[in-house]
């Protein structure tokens, strides 16, 4: 095994236990510790974080889980920490980028690396994540990773006497070949992406991940609870009965409305649309009057309204989501919300996303975590089939209790399945198993 010697500076590493430069014994570069053991850094490169947005708040969970990870011993991550980028987001060409971004980046890292924390991980895994949006290309998330940045911090481990493992976690589908640098692993968070990643990086370790239930509240926390108590979420996922998800429907109804905050929106009644109030995930002027037309049509009480709940990222559609309500009573504009639980009362929801329901989207996974019966699309169906479909569904199970418990029902695999423990857990199997093969 490679032996180091600490006291030559430079570092002298040998396969000898004397030192060929001073004669003094060598030691094992990464310590006594589990080669399976690992310090965790992670970070959304030259990116604001916005806790409130997908990719701030996913990176702001897994700060707080592997926090948790690295108190339990033996578990793996024996520390965490978060590089944020503070600096300037605008344009800049690529040769100015990496002096701009590493003169930031390195002293972090450095910091990080020299914290008691970190001393005893034998191995650093930095968590790169990536979502390279087309069309604007000095705005993506993970955008700064560069040869010069890899280059230093690959030698500021082995000073230190560590082995250093980048894994990049991707977000979309995009062709990344030339983006992602050193790899040691690739995370997805859906099979599509997993896919494309399969096809561009086939020598590089893969695992397909999810986005987790990003929006806790009092009873999300208790069914998860539940679940690890009784080990429910460790089996497959898609092998409960019929009888053990109507269960978990109305164990999830009965918790989310008797632990409901005090405030009056809990008793608004109807559909949400919850997300980025934006165009890029569907939304519009047109589809929101649709839907209210047709609920009106269908005789639904007009106690039932449309909720359009969200950060407002688009200043055109926010202001025309403003001004509906004037003239449809039907449509309340709830805007940025503390959380869902503030509209317990609101057993629905829709999404008119063009690519239906998502492992990686946030805002969908979060409906379905906190109990509401979601209607998104499928396959090629169209604005106004969706709008039908869930106007139907809406009817039958307001006329009738029963069919929506069993329609709710058919979700808990996926609320099981986002359950935040659960994919931490998987996430930190899949680094552990990066660190034990490093090469």
């Amino acid at each position: 095994m490679l032996r180091v010697c600490r006291l030559c500076k430079p570092n002298v590493y040998t396969l000898k236990a004397i030192c060929p430069t001073c004669g003094l014994p060598t030691v094992k570069p990464y310590g006594s510790t589990s080669p399976s053991r690992y310090g965790l850094i992670h970070t959304l490169g030259r990116t604001k974080i916005d806790p409130l947005g997908g990719d701030g708040a996913y990176s702001d969970w897994m700060q707080r889980h592997f926090e948790e990870a690295s108190a339990a011993a033996g578990n793996g991550c024996l520390a965490v920490s978060q590089v944020r980028y503070d600096g300037p987001t605008g344009n800049v060409k690529n040769s100015q980028l990496a002096s701009q971004f590493n003169r930031i980046f390195v002293p972090q890292f450095a910091g990080i690396l020299d914290s008691a924390a970190f001393q005893q991980a034998p191995t650093i895994i930095l968590n790169w994540h990536i979502r390279f949006t087309n069309g604007t290309p000095n705005g993506w998330t993970g955008r700064g990773v560069n040869g010069a940045l890899v280059q230093r911090l690959t030698e500021m481990c082995r000073t230190a006497g560590k082995r250093l493992a980048i894994i990049y976690t991707i977000h979309e589908t995009s062709d990344l070949t030339s983006q992602l640098l050193m790899p040691s692993g690739v995370v997805s968070l859906n099979p599509d992406v997993g896919h494309a990643m399969d096809l561009q990086f086939p020598r590089v370790r893969r695992y397909v991940s999810r986005v987790p239930g990003l929006m806790s509240s009092i009873h999300t926390t208790k069914i998860d609870l539940l679940l690890k108590l009784v080990g429910q979420y460790l089996g497959p996922i898609d092998k409960y009965s019929a009888a053990s998800n109507l269960f978990w429907a109305r164990s999830q109804q009965l918790l989310r409305l008797s632990n409901a905050p005090v405030v009056a929106s809990v008793g608004m009644k109807g559909i949400v649309i919850f997300g980025m109030i934006m165009p890029r995930h569907g939304l519009s002027e047109a589809v929101v009057k649709r839907l209210a037309a047709k609920m009106n049509e269908a005789g639904l009480d007009a106690s039932l309204k449309i909720v359009i709940a969200g950060k407002e990222s688009d200043d055109t559609l926010v202001a025309s989501m403003k001004a509906l309500p004037a003239t449809n009573p039907r449509v309340h504009f709830a805007g940025r919300i503390n959380g869902l639980d503030h509209y317990a009362g609101c057993r629905y929801a829709i999404s008119f996303d063009e690519l239906g329901y998502r492992l990686n989207a946030s805002a969908m996974v979060n409906v379905v975590r906190e109990g509401h019966l979601l209607f998104s699309k499928r396959g090629a169906e169209t604005d106004n089939a969706l709008i039908d479909r869930a106007v139907r569904c809406i009817q039958l199970c307001e006329a009738n209790p029963r069919f929506y418990l069993e329609m709710l029902a058919q979700s808990q695999p996926r609320v099981r399945a986002a359950a935040p423990g659960h994919v931490g857990d998987a996430l930190n199997r899949f680094f552990k198993s990066v660190a034990i093969n490093l090469e």
